[in-house]
């Protein structure tokens, strides 16, 4: 039955914890006994016994029960599995190093102590290579009448300096060893104590002694100068403290003759493992150096990423922007059930890789009229072209020319050290921006939308206004998403403006060069308009598209949606006179106009022209995407 003590919880410091573990791997390395045994029985008593070793060895201070116990709570806290108790034994086998749960701290405390205790091991337990010397006394000197042992011839041999023993050395020293040992004198561990190792200096070791013959009247001290061996000096431990051993001044005369035990203390191999170690921390030292080094780098990389992803954060949310408005315009549309049957089209979103292809396209393709002609300023100032404002002044900030006023001849606007490459690469990119971009896109495959006349009235009279404004923009986008309106309205296009600004660069063209270039120059830049007017519609039918309509007489809009149109300079007609209504109203689904619209939106832009007659609505269509 286990005592009240063995039930109490202990606390166990972490010294203490230390102590144990390091004992126990002590004792694991050098086991007194095999661990190899083949009942289960024979290895619990195995278990048992290193377990009341472990008490005796921490001074007695806990109890077997506590050290088990405190030994299983430790193996469980790195154990998860529910096998734990069955898997506790290997302990016993392997030592700490089952142990998981250990913090780094312990592990290095342990293994520093277990380093001191195995320092202080007899050899015979650390290498059986070299075993420790005997500490069996020698046998006393039989008397003998007459005669004399003499010493066994040997060969004179030189003194190693190596740090190794030979093996005839090392017989030697043992049979010395042997000569001076007590059969009866217990056995005493050596644990060297770094504070008195600092004051141990290695003496002198005659590995071939001489031997001289002992007589029964000859003591110690009359024998060690005889062999002109030097004083040795013990260190006992408290393990060797229950020994009594008797303790005499170097002026008192021993009582009778005593066995003298020999402790060897091998200062050379601690000084070596001292070393060992000294190395080990430094390569450690520099694997962390190592590891922070490359933290650092991470860092640094990730962020460099992290500012990478930054500069592209606005366009992307911009176009996430525009995504979650047609989400918005698509569930609006979905809610109104009547228009099902008759409005399935689709709402694809903006795909951002398509976009940047064509973007890419559209700056080789400016890029590469450096490559494909041979440009030259001409002679004199005399060349006119017929350019309007917005194109000079794209043209003179594209090249950084300071001019202070407008003017329509080429030669004022030339700059000799610039390359007329580049001048022709900057005017066309200020053409692309100002006519493509920068103009109302107008065509009259737009102005005639068939489905939004001829289901105008019944829509407005069986729905509501933002079903009107959906058909708008359906009707829109079917004429936009056509194969006739990229193949020839979008083509045309490209070649009517090509042709305006083949003119603009007929000057710059080498006279024996022109008729071969020309040709070649007109492709060029239909190809640079068209895929220009490709990156307009793609953003177009992305319903940032605002349509406008002239509204019909009673129509059930609501006012504040309504800009009032400027007709200062507009011709009135019979319906102005007549005090209706004269607004422009905008048809993109679900689109209303706030404050904000009305400062980025031109309305003035969008007025029609001729008269208005009830039933007649004409379109208009801009795009208010800035590139």
């Amino acid at each position: 039955m286990s005592s009240r003590n063995d039930r109490k919880e202990v606390m166990w410091p972490e010294d203490d914890v230390v102590e144990l573990l390091a004992q126990l791997d002590f004792l694991v390395e050098w086991p007194e006994t095999s661990r190899v045994l083949d009942k289960k029985v024979q290895r619990d008593e195995a278990d048992k016994k290193v377990i009341s070793q472990l008490s005796k060895k921490i001074d007695g201070k806990y109890t077997p029960r506590q050290v088990e116990r405190k030994l299983l709570d430790l193996y469980k806290e790195g154990d998860p599995s529910k096998w734990w108790e069955s898997n506790f034994t290997q302990v016993f086998c392997n030592g700490s190093s089952r142990m998981m749960a250990l913090s780094d701290g312990i592990r290095r405390r342990v293994k520093e102590r277990y380093t001191v205790l195995s320092l202080g091991t007899p050899r015979s337990r650390r290498s059986s290579k070299r075993p420790a010397p005997s500490t069996v006394p020698p046998t006393p000197p039989v008397q003998r009448v007459g005669k004399r042992r003499k010493t066994p011839s040997r060969t004179t041999r030189c003194q190693s300096k190596s740090r190794k023993t030979t093996p005839l050395n090392n017989s030697s020293k043992r049979w010395y060893n042997r000569s001076r040992t007590s059969k009866t004198s217990p056995s005493v561990v050596i644990t060297p104590i770094k504070q008195e190792l600092s004051s141990i200096s290695r003496t002198y070791v005659n590995l071939h002694p001489i031997r001289a013959e002992v007589s029964d009247s000859m003591d110690e001290d009359s024998y060690r100068s005889l062999t002109d061996e030097p004083p040795i000096n013990t260190l006992l431990t408290p393990d060797a403290a229950q020994f009594d051993c008797p303790q005499r001044t170097p002026g008192e005369c021993p009582e009778s003759p005593q066995s003298i035990i020999k402790i060897a203390i091998d200062v050379q191999e601690y000084e070596d493992l001292m070393l060992d170690l000294s190395d080990f921390k430094q390569k450690r030292d520099k694997a962390e150096a190592v590891v922070k080094q490359l933290q650092r780098e991470s860092r640094e990389q990730k962020a460099l990423n992290d500012k990478k992803q930054g500069y592209s954060f606005s366009y992307e949310a911009e176009i996430r922007r525009k995504n979650a408005r047609i989400a918005e315009l698509e569930i609006q549309v979905s809610s109104q059930s009547v228009l099902q049957p008759s409005c399935d089209w689709g709402y694809g979103e903006l795909n951002i890789e398509t976009l940047r292809s064509k973007v890419s396209i559209l700056e080789r393709k400016i890029a590469a009229l450096d490559h494909i002609l041979d440009f030259e300023y001409p002679d004199g100032r005399g060349n006119t072209v017929e350019w309007s404002a917005g194109l000079l002044e794209l043209t003179r900030t594209a090249l950084s020319n300071n001019l202070h006023s407008y003017t329509s001849q080429l030669g004022y606007l030339l700059d000799h050290n610039i390359p007329p490459q580049w001048f022709v690469q900057a005017l066309i990119g200020a053409a692309v921006c100002k006519d493509v971009f920068g103009q109302e896109f107008r065509c009259f495959e737009m102005m005639n939308t068939s489905l939004l006349d001829e289901y105008r009235n019944q829509v407005t009279a069986a729905c509501d206004k933002n079903v009107l404004r959906s058909i708008d923009f359906a009707s829109h986008r079917s004429i936009v998403q056509s194969d006739y309106f990229r193949n020839t309205v979008i083509p045309r296009k490209a070649a009517n403006l090509a042709a305006q600004n083949l003119d603009i660069l007929a000057s710059l063209i080498a006279e024996k060069e022109y008729s071969e270039c020309k040709e070649v120059l007109r492709r060029e830049l239909e190809g640079i308009f068209t895929v220009s007017f490709d990156i307009r519609v793609l953003l177009m039918i992305t319903k940032d598209t605002v349509g406008y309509i002239w509204p019909t007489p009673g129509s059930t809009f609501e006012v504040e949606t309504m800009e009032p149109v400027d007709l200062r300079n507009q011709k009135m007609n019979e319906y102005d006179q007549a005090g209706g209504p004269r607004v422009v109203l905008p048809v993109a689904p679900g689109l209303r106009v706030y404050t904000c619209d009305r400062q980025t939106v031109n309305y003035s832009g969008f007025l029609g022209e001729g008269d208005h007659v009830e039933g007649d609505q004409r379109v208009l269509v801009k795009s208010v995407t800035h590139i």
